[in-house]
């Protein structure tokens, strides 16, 4: 799969609210296992960074991120890609590059903002960036 194709991944492998479950898994293997196809064939390496609405606190929301990574990291293990080949897996909660404002003006969240950032980042390293949400 291309790191251009980071829209589709985010569109085909959402992940549930406030869990580390995939909305649709098998819609989610049909998005990894590429991937997975990619890292095991060229010998590449992987970070993993889960990432969360700005919902809960602090503590929660780094915890569930980490969670969502992990979730992605055993699926491409499933998949083919060896464990040593998995160099990180991480959660940053809501503080990470890209965050998207996903309050309103009242605090209120907005659910559609808050998808965007409910997402696991796999970066190749070697070979680009890709989004799992």
């Amino acid at each position: 799969m291309h790191p251009d194709d980071h829209r589709s991944v985010q569109q085909r492998g959402r992940l549930q609210t406030d869990s580390a479950e995939f909305l649709d898994p098998a819609a989610a293997e049909k998005v990894l296992a590429p991937i997975a196809d990619q890292v095991a064939a060229d010998s590449l390496t992987v970070t993993l960074t889960g990432t969360t609405a700005d919902y809960g606190i602090e503590k929660g929301q780094k915890k569930l991120s980490k969670e969502r990574a992990q979730a992605v990291a055993d699926e491409l293990v499933q998949h083919g890609v060896a464990p040593a080949q998995l160099l990180g897996v991480q959660g940053l909660g809501s503080d990470f590059p890209g965050y998207v404002d996903d309050r309103d003006d009242n605090g209120v969240l907005i659910p559609a903002a808050a998808a965007q950032n409910r997402k696991v980042i796999i970066e190749l390293i070697g070979g680009g960036q890709l989004s799992c949400d």
